[in-house]
Parts: C-alpha cells; sequence; structure tokens
C-alpha cells in the first residue's frame, strides 16, 4: 500500500438532499517529504444507504 506510513488529517462532512461530501487529508511519512495531500469523497444514499461514493485526490507536480 503507497499511503502505509502516512498519518490523516481531519476534514468536514456536509450533506445535502441525498448527497454528501466528506473532505480528507493525511501527510505522508518524513522520508517521502511530509507533503499533505488532499482529496474528497462524494456519496450518494437512496433509502439510508449509500448507493455510490466516487473518491478523489488532489495531485500536485
Amino acid at each position: 500500500m503507497h499511503d502505509r506510513d502516512s498519518v490523516s488529517e481531519p476534514g468536514e462532512v456536509r450533506f445535502v438532499g441525498d448527497w454528501a461530501v466528506m473532505t480528507w487529508g493525511f501527510r505522508r511519512a518524513a522520508g517521502a517529504g511530509g507533503q499533505l495531500v488532499r482529496g474528497c469523497d462524494l456519496f450518494e444514499f437512496r433509502d439510508g444507504l449509500i448507493v455510490r461514493k466516487d473518491s478523489y485526490r488532489k495531485t500536485t507536480p
């Protein structure tokens, strides 16, 4: 796993109707430069259950 030595950073969760957005981040190990990687997950709900989840990670050069 490429994120094994990382530390999670807290994010936020926002709900709008049947959708939710959760932001997140993690800081890579010092050997990887300690870079903060950010991303978000998008959730769609139907009848109280998750029917779709998409994840996005911000890329940097």
